[in-house]
């Protein structure tokens, strides 16, 4: 059982906490149906982002039992063959079709379309320069309109560029490490690094950071931002952003970490204390700008 835990790629489901991002940033963070969609959307992500990794893992289990990491992955090891891992993936269907019922349409069409883009990914895009990373950056932003579906709020035009800046930081610096790991074999692994150096991508990484930074900062004084919620303190949760994205850039270029950005959220404290402190801090803005919207 555990091995087929591991193999849907539960705690990566923490990228999918950008679905729930349209709900902490509107009125509707108190109302129990709006809180029941947007789980339910993050669910229904989660379980197709499982079935993505189902089929990467049987399609490049012979690649990756040659990669350092990869070949510990449940089918690479041998520990789940191909047909028990496919079973797998139609249970998932079928439970996530039922999940999906209970969603407006537009979020079930996103999360179909992030599922059928993927698959293109796998197949062709992953080989593409550039294309490998904006495909990454651009699930991240169906992720966040499949939450806004999911309770009926627009998203913010500034809260959509810094989606995408920030994910494209952390593809780019997972490139990066990719090229310092696997060395001389990261043309065996992942084709596309031929196109790519280090500097480069450090040039890609900075111009990330720093737009993800402007964007998020154009959010928070924004005259919509301001008028929905009834406050510019948002604003201050700017150093709260700033390190994390600084930090993040430490692990990665003094630590040469990156690969995962998944496990250095998980792991990291500093990450883990930034992001906390940023939810607390927008939640208690937000809140205290809303009620005095209301009285």
């Amino acid at each position: 059982m555990l091995n087929y835990i591991k193999l849907m790629r539960p705690k990566h489901w923490i990228k999918n906490a950008f679905v729930l991002a349209p709900l902490m940033f509107s009125k509707k963070i108190i109302e129990i149906s709006s809180i029941e969609h947007s789980l339910l959307a993050f669910v229904a992500f989660s379980l197709a982002a499982s079935l993505v990794y189902i089929i990467n893992d049987i399609a490049d289990a012979e690649k990756d039992k040659a990669h350092p990491q990869k070949k510990n992955r449940p089918i690479a090891s041998g520990a789940i063959s191909k047909q028990k891992a496919s079973v797998l993936g139609i249970m998932l269907i079928i439970i996530n079709a039922v999940i999906m019922s209970y969603l407006p349409l537009m979020s079930i069409a996103i999360i179909i379309s992030y599922f059928i883009m993927n698959l293109a990914y796998s197949i062709r895009l992953k080989h593409i320069m550039l294309f490998d990373v904006f495909i990454i950056a651009f699930g991240f932003i169906l992720r966040v309109y499949a939450g806004a579906y999911a309770i009926l709020v627009p998203v913010s035009h500034w809260i959509f560029l810094a989606t995408f800046f920030i994910s494209l930081f952390l593809g780019f610096g997972k490139r990066r490490n990719e090229l310092f790991v696997l060395s001389e074999d990261k043309i065996k692994h992942r084709p596309v690094l031929k196109n790519y150096n280090e500097t480069l991508l450090d040039f890609f990484i900075m111009i990330s950071a720093t737009l993800t930074i402007i964007t998020y900062t154009f959010y928070t004084i924004d005259d919509d931002t301001v008028a929905k919620f009834g406050t510019n303190n948002l604003i201050y949760t700017l150093p709260i952003v700033t390190y994390g994205m600084f930090r993040y850039l430490y692990i990665m270029y003094k630590r040469h970490e990156g690969g995962d950005p998944t496990e250095i959220i998980a792991s990291d404290k500093g990450i883990l204390l930034s992001l906390f402190a940023w939810i607390i801090a927008v939640l208690f803005i937000i809140k205290i700008g809303v009620m005095r919207l209301v009285y």
